[in-house]
């Protein structure tokens, strides 16, 4: 499965139908909106957490 999706992923073509259909729709479905997204909340939690840590130990 994970050759299969990081195939999909990449572009390269993968045999069979059914599951090059179940991949290639598993990585259409990461677009570039839900990608940046991602990052944006990742990003966003990962500052509030360095700066509730700056927090702590400062005092």
């Amino acid at each position: 499965m994970e050759t299969l999706y990081t195939g999909a992923i990449h572009g390269f073509p993968q045999p069979g139908g059914i599951a090059n259909g179940v991949s290639t729709g598993i990585a259409s479905s990461f677009d570039q909106d839900g990608v940046l997204s991602l990052i944006v909340v990742l990003g966003g939690s990962l500052s509030l957490v360095a700066l509730v840590f700056a927090f702590i130990t400062y005092r």
